[in-house]
């Protein structure tokens, strides 16, 4: 379709395809370079995460998951101020989400253990988007359920979902799921 926008003999449908062009550009822009960045620095930050990995603690809320969830946080929850000692261990990953994300929220690694589920809840009420850039993703069971929808988390893609909305996720298989996490508000 955008070689025939570019074609078509009537001026006002070519300048309406330009609009058109141009507010979606400048809309999907940030979405599009976080990522690119986040897709060319995953490895980077999959090494940052194993540095750190044995200090990863249980989630607060017990209630919702059965097995295991880890965190290492790197950002606090919900506003985003950093935990210094944290941001010193993983500078690479600190920088990348403060320069990528400012409007960030919490912003930190998530483990899921191996056959672990965490319950279908709906999340912090604010303006924030959630982030995954899959790190480790062990091959089968494993995925995330929002508003119905289900995916499965590929390492180096980020997924972007709406944390308010009702979701799930699990890890049926016998290696640990990780991702970084990100909390943002989109521009």
């Amino acid at each position: 379709s955008f070689l025939a926008g570019l074609r078509c003999p009537q001026a006002h449908i070519r300048a309406k395809f330009f609009e058109v062009f141009d507010a979606s550009m400048r809309r999907r822009l940030p979405e599009r370079l976080m990522y690119i960045v986040c897709s060319q620095n995953w490895e980077s930050i999959r090494e940052e995460y194993h540095s750190v990995a044995t200090n990863a603690q249980p989630w607060v809320e017990p209630e919702l998951f059965d097995n295991q969830w880890d965190v290492y946080g790197i950002y606090r929850f919900p506003g985003g101020e950093p935990i210094k000692d944290h941001c010193a261990a993983c500078p690479k990953t600190a920088k990348l989400v403060a320069q990528c994300f400012p409007t960030h929220g919490a912003a930190g690694f998530s483990v899921l253990g191996p056959e672990t589920d965490i319950l279908p809840h709906e999340g912090y009420q604010g303006e924030f988007l959630r982030l995954h850039l899959p790190l480790i993703v062990p091959e089968g069971d494993c995925g995330l359920e929002v508003g119905g929808e289900v995916r499965r988390w590929r390492p180096g893609e980020p997924l972007v979902f709406d944390d308010r909305v009702t979701h799930r996720a699990w890890n049926h298989t016998t290696t640990a799921r990780v991702v970084l996490l990100i909390d943002f508000v989109p521009s």
